[in-house]
């Protein structure tokens, strides 16, 4: 009875330590106008030929570059910059070519975009990104999948750029596909017996692919066939040595990585305390950790420590095989902005993650989007099969400022910070 009123009133204590906690983020919220990410409106970048829009980018306080592959026939001879890269304010109106000092007006640039286009006649702009200090311009120059050149500008902080050179691929380079090492597991982790298996993950796991099925088990028992997972294997016959086995480990997280003979890799997420084990090969993608070890994200959901899976009904990004680009923190901590790309453009899959109601808001897909210091997200919206004059982008209003914001009222609150 002690143990059933003990856990009784620790529920008692937690409840009201979250309705506490609930009523604090709601009065900093309502000091400091916290926002979620909402739609705002929805508008056109104009452009005066047809083209294809290509991607988005905020390159300055209140300045967005446009990146576009002109439509068929609609240039004569080599295009020019104005064809391919156009600036833009934070209300969509064209700006000069020299609105963002040593951007596109740059002669070093100017001669090195002509002849970009003079020697590879088929260069078509893909992606536009940054990378720590660097501006990228990302052209596809054929069909191989290394056929690429990067154009690249250093990003001096104080709005203006210069240009480098044309030899960014090694910087355009997709980040790693986790932010984790994965444990592979060898002949000392094999435990032989009338069912054996491989130990991981310290002997937390037990796994085996023999006997026609992949088993899943967190006792150390070779002599019965109780999993927590079961499932089948294409080989019936093979036996421990011909599969690979690696674990990794994301905060109460254990991750797994089997690859049985002659088969793809399966990935799965086993969750200590629920004992529940979860197949996301999705993971094989890409993923990246919560903050506080607080579970893990990936390009079609994501996991929590709590145990609690979620996943997205996506398709598109997903199927393109997107993987981990950036992530961006608002000012208060309360929220991380994860982002999803293919290396050469396509949809980007865009995970608002909240940090108090640990959820991920509905994901945004986009073709390119251009975050503002002031918050506002714009997103290109995907393009259709024709050349147009105008490219519809839609707005979202966003947490993700480079400032924090001030207190609307003097008080407690306005003293200590908005910082979550």
């Amino acid at each position: 009875m002690s143990l059933v009123a003990d856990h009784s009133r620790l529920r008692e204590r937690t409840d009201v330590l979250a309705t506490r906690l609930a009523a604090l983020d709601a009065a900093r919220r309502e000091a400091f106008g916290g926002t979620d990410v909402v739609p705002d409106r929805h508008g056109e970048i104009g452009v005066p030929r047809p083209a294809h829009p290509g991607d988005l980018l905020a390159v300055a306080p209140g300045t967005l570059l446009l990146g576009q592959v002109p439509g068929p026939g609609t240039v004569r001879g080599e295009p020019e910059v104005g064809d391919v890269l156009r600036l833009y304010d934070g209300k969509l109106r064209p700006l000069a070519e020299d609105a963002v000092p040593g951007l596109l007006d740059d002669p070093a640039f100017r001669r090195e975009f002509a002849a970009l286009h003079r020697y590879f006649r088929r260069a078509a702009l893909v992606r536009l990104r940054r990378v720590p200090g660097r501006l990228l311009a990302v052209f596809r120059t054929g069909e191989r999948e290394d056929d690429l050149k990067v154009l690249r500008w250093e990003d001096t902080g104080d709005g203006t750029y210069r240009f480098l050179d044309a030899a960014g691929e090694r910087e355009h380079a997709a980040a790693g596909r986790y932010d984790i090492s994965w444990h592979e597991a060898d002949r000392a982790d094999h435990v032989p017996g009338r069912h054996p298996h491989v130990r991981l993950a310290g002997g937390a796991l037990y796994v085996s692919t023999v006997g026609g099925r992949l088993g899943i088990k967190t006792e150390n028992d070779t002599e019965t066939k109780d999993v927590l997972h079961e499932e089948p294997v294409d080989e019936p016959f093979q036996s421990l040595g011909d599969a690979e086995f690696a674990h990794a480990e994301a905060g109460a997280l254990v991750l797994l990585r089997v690859r049985p003979y002659k088969e793809e890799p399966r990935y799965f997420v086993f969750h200590p305390f629920t004992r529940r084990v979860t197949r996301l090969d999705a993971l094989g993608r890409s993923f990246r950790r919560l903050p506080g070890g607080e579970g893990l994200v990936y390009p079609g959901g994501y996991v929590l420590a709590t145990g609690e899976v979620r996943r997205f009904d996506l398709t598109g990004p997903e199927e393109d095989g997107p993987r981990f680009e950036q992530e961006v923190a608002s000012p208060d901590g309360e929220q991380v902005l994860y982002v999803f790309r293919a290396t050469e453009g396509g949809p980007a899959l865009l995970l608002p993650y909240h940090r108090v109601r640990k959820e991920v808001a509905t994901p945004l897909t986009t073709h390119g989007h251009a975050l503002l210091d002031d918050g506002t997200l714009y997103a290109l919206e995907a393009p259709g099969t024709e050349a147009t004059t105008a490219h519809a982008v839609r707005a979202w209003r966003t947490p993700f400022a480079a400032r924090p914001r001030e207190a609307r009222t003097a008080g407690p609150l306005a003293r200590i910070g908005a910082a979550a």
